[in-house]
């Protein structure tokens, strides 16, 4: 399925300033081909959040989170095989201190890390 994309700037009238967009696209073929990890929505968050990331075949995943010493702090996926596509986690940082922590995802020769925010 193409994305398609619709430019606001060439509206010929002003939308109300109460009107919201709302943007959305589909994952195309194209956009699973490559491996890819996602801010975490929302951020900063309290006390959950989302991770979202890509896998352009099944791999083998590792997901961790680590505080700013580099202390492993949660293990999210360890180990697991997972299948070609997007994947989302969901994280409960309750038992943790406000502060800023690391995500690291593995998948593969993969690698990334990614900043998030707990403010409590």
């Amino acid at each position: 399925m193409p994305q398609l994309t619709w430019k606001a700037d060439n509206l010929p009238w002003d939308l109300p300033p109460d009107y919201t967009m709302i943007s959305t696209s589909n994952e195309t073929e194209e956009q699973v081909n490559a491996y890819k990890l996602d801010q975490n929505y929302p951020n900063p968050f309290n006390p959950a959040t989302n991770i979202s990331f890509t896998l352009p075949n099944a791999a083998d995943v590792n997901l961790a989170v680590y505080n700013m010493l580099g202390q492993k702090v949660a293990t999210l996926i360890s180990g697991k095989t997972m299948t070609q596509g997007v994947h989302s986690v969901s994280f409960d940082a309750s038992s943790l201190a406000s502060g800023i922590y690391i995500y690291r995802l593995e998948a593969g020769s993969f690698v990334s890390n990614k900043r998030m925010t707990l403010i409590k």
